[in-house]
């Protein structure tokens, strides 16, 4: 089938295809969430969605370079943003 990839090119493909995958989930539960009554729901927890999505790009676009350490500075303030999310709107998913 071909030359076998490395575990580090594994992981880079494992982690691209979590982070667009996972990004066009946020989006769509976002849209969905978008529906409900309420201001929050309208209009309010789309800033919140678009940095999460944002930091969770800078995360990988830094792992990709090879700066693991500072990747994670930005990935751990994407899952805070992305649990904030999950809490305030869990109901109307």
């Amino acid at each position: 089938m071909g030359v076998r990839r490395t575990p580090t090119e594994t992981n880079r493909i494992l982690l691209f295809n979590v982070v667009f995958f996972g990004t066009l989930a946020w989006f769509g539960s976002a849209a969905r969430v978008g529906h409900e009554n309420g201001w929050w729901f309208e209009i309010g927890q789309f800033p919140l969605v678009l940095a999460g999505s944002i930091l969770f790009w800078v995360a990988w676009w830094l792992d990709d370079r090879g700066r693991h350490r500072r990747a994670l500075d930005f990935a751990v303030p994407g899952v805070a943003a992305l649990s904030v999310w999950i809490t305030s709107v869990h109901w109307a998913l």
